[in-house]
């Protein structure tokens, strides 16, 4: 059968061989849904030792970038196989894009998708917080003092064809950061999960599977969740934080409003991930302020999190500014009920009181007032209804596919 067209799509990273976030999961996602649907796609990903994210403006990314879209023509050229569509992604994906034009002398159209968040008001467009993926950084600061953000996006505008992100808000809030036209547009799309990874029913990383009992699979897996993290087996409500420990995902907000809830409530707090040193600190010495009600695994995982969403009751993620958040769509298939602030891709997944909890402010006391919430609520029916509706309501990567065919067959 004649493939719909020919795709070859350009990464930092492809799930789960080289993968720090949702980058990674949407690029290995799009691939099997585009290839399922009838696509012929092929993928240039950056090698581990040259996948360390650097800064936007770095002369040296901008290198490594150009670097990898040069030597994908070059694969295109001698096995005669041209895309029709090349796809890019993030800010690396600027830089490949313009190679791409220079190198192909015009050939095949070009799709940029944006994954990175930019606050609000655009002052702190950092992605990762990283000064490398191990050692501490500090996020960096993008006004204009210092660096032209919205130069950059517009010039990646320049670049492609069409321009996505990763939720319809995101997309909403970048087009008012860029005061676009009407003429100018970025298209939102939410991603997916992969529903073969996230089964309840069939998963081999859970302790134990779903056997139609929703109230079974809660609670044995929430004790499974207390025996991982060396945590008493109480019935008490258990929150996670999954994620990176990097300011965008509203650490600062937890620092403040978790020890006082800790100290005055029967609950229990998993963490699991990495990030700054401060942040590591941080949840340490709440562990040891706490060692029957905190449990901590401060490295990237992306295992562990299966077990965790099946035994937890809850999934913190105030996050300042999230383009998508994949880690709510991820633990939603497992009952984990979302507790997030309504920015970007978390305003589109999370209705407040309806399939979840959020809040507007990016402010501690918002924050507090979500969480005695959540304590209030837990076990009651409406916890209940929406913990056991979440495993249904996931869009796959083949749907998520589709939205995109309708833009790359026009």
């Amino acid at each position: 059968m004649k493939p719909k067209g020919k795709i070859l799509i350009l990464a930092n990273e492809f799930y789960p061989q080289i993968c720090v976030g949702g980058l990674g999961k949407f690029v290995a996602g799009i691939d099997k849904g585009l290839s399922n649907n009838g696509w012929e796609v092929r993928n240039f990903i950056a090698s581990k030792k040259d996948n360390i994210y650097l800064p936007y403006y770095s002369a040296e990314n901008e290198k490594r970038s150009k670097t990898l879209a040069r030597k994908a023509w070059f694969w295109c050229s001698q096995h005669s196989w041209f895309p029709d569509w090349l796809w890019t992604q993030d800010f690396e994906g600027i830089y490949e894009a313009e190679e791409w034009r220079k190198s192909s002398k015009g050939r095949g159209r070009i799709i940029w998708t944006i994954h990175n968040p930019v606050t609000l008001n655009g002052a702190t467009g950092y992605g990762y917080g990283y000064a490398n993926q191990e050692g501490e950084g500090e996020p960096i600061d993008w006004g204009n003092d210092f660096f032209d953000f919205a130069g950059l996006l517009r010039r990646g505008m320049a670049a492609a064809d069409l321009v996505t992100t990763v939720s319809p808000t995101f997309a909403r809030e970048l087009d008012g950061f860029l005061s676009l036209s009407k003429d100018e547009k970025i298209i939102g799309i939410n991603n997916g999960i992969d529903k073969s990874e996230w089964d309840p029913y069939r998963d081999s990383l859970l302790g134990f599977r779903l056997r139609g009992n929703w109230v079974e699979f809660k609670k044995i897996n929430r004790e499974i969740l207390q025996a991982l993290f060396g945590l008493p087996p109480k019935e008490v409500p258990v929150f996670a934080f999954v994620s990176r420990l990097v300011p965008q995902k509203g650490i600062e907000l937890l620092t403040k409003a978790l020890p006082e809830f800790l100290g005055k409530n029967e609950m229990q707090l998993v963490i699991v991930g990495q990030g700054l040193a401060k942040y590591h600190r941080f949840f340490t010495e709440l562990k040891l302020a706490f060692p029957d009600k905190v449990g901590l695994s401060l490295g990237a995982d992306f295992s562990l999190p299966h077990q965790v969403f099946a035994g937890a009751d809850f999934l913190l993620l105030p996050s300042l500014s999230e383009p998508f958040g994949i880690v709510v769509a991820e633990a939603r298939s497992y009952g984990a009920v979302p507790l997030v602030r309504r920015t970007g891709g978390l305003a589109d997944q999370v209705a407040d009181g309806i399939n979840g909890l959020s809040f507007n402010k990016f402010e501690s006391e918002s924050l507090s007032a979500k969480i005695s919430q959540a304590l209030k609520l837990w076990q009651t029916d409406w916890w209940w209804q929406v913990s056991s509706s979440g495993k249904n309501r996931v869009e796959d990567w083949q749907g998520v596919a589709r939205n995109y065919e309708d833009l790359l067959i026009h």
